[in-house]
């Protein structure tokens, strides 16, 4: 009576798109309060268009208990619909006294029709007043994760920095590497040479002492003087 299947996707309910004309204001404005406050929340006088009339029409929202750490999506909500009975015509006349029934009937519409559109208005205000506190939270909460990503980023280029750094020293350390290894080669290399010259020399120094046919000094020699050990003589004698 008060909902209407909604376009789009069936199996899809959508209890805002299904509110018909009149009580979508109240009912988006309730719910925001209600997901608010978690306590009840009732809009009384609301004027929803039924099946081609208007009827006038109390809302109310109760917070279904839930746990503390569920997702304010999770939530749930009962949502009550009572329709308020009018009363026929004769019974305001007879409540009223003898008023002109001409005059008196479209005032009556028309009182009835500002005090919908007043309910409507406070609807839409207190819609927008929840638009605008969720905006704000919204709003702070984009600012915090604002400044934590500001604090990631300096965080980040700090280690960047770091890394340059550490990369330049291990550069030089490579070069510092890279001379020493040369060092070391230039060393190895004069080494070698020398070694090659010792070991020419001592060739030669051995062809020579071969060829002379002379017996080397002795190399023990006792307390009188005397030789004990000496050189065998060559067995050639160089020509």
């Amino acid at each position: 009576m008060f909902l209407e299947p909604a376009p789009g996707v069936a199996g899809v309910s959508n209890i805002l798109k299904m509110a018909r004309e009149g009580l979508r204001p109240g009912l988006t404005a309730a719910l925001s309060k209600a997901a608010q406050t978690k306590k009840f929340v009732r809009c009384a006088g609301l004027r929803v268009k039924t099946n081609g009339h208007f009827s006038m029409v109390d809302l109310g929202i109760h917070p279904v208990a839930s746990e503390s750490s569920a997702a304010p999506e999770s939530r749930l909500y009962v949502v009550m619909l009572e329709e308020k009975p009018q009363v026929d015509s004769e019974e305001k006349q007879q409540a009223a006294g003898p008023i002109d029934a001409e005059s008196e009937a479209p005032k009556s519409s028309s009182d009835a029709r500002i005090a919908a559109l007043k309910q409507e208005l406070q609807a839409r205000d207190e819609y927008i007043q929840s638009a605008r506190e969720e905006l704000e939270t919204t709003t702070e909460e984009l600012k915090s994760s604002n400044e934590e990503m500001q604090s990631v980023n300096e965080e980040l280029q700090s280690t960047n920095e770091e890394l340059e750094t550490s990369k330049e020293e291990l550069e030089t350390s490579k070069e510092e590497l890279q001379s020493v290894n040369e060092e070391l080669a230039t060393v190895n290399t004069e080494l070698q040479t020398k070694v090659v010259d010792l070991s020419r020399a001592n060739n030669d120094m051995n062809n020579l002492l071969a060829g002379t046919g002379i017996g080397t000094v002795p190399s023990i020699i006792n307390c009188v003087f005397c030789v004990s050990r000496r050189q065998p003589a060559p067995s050639s004698t160089l020509l």
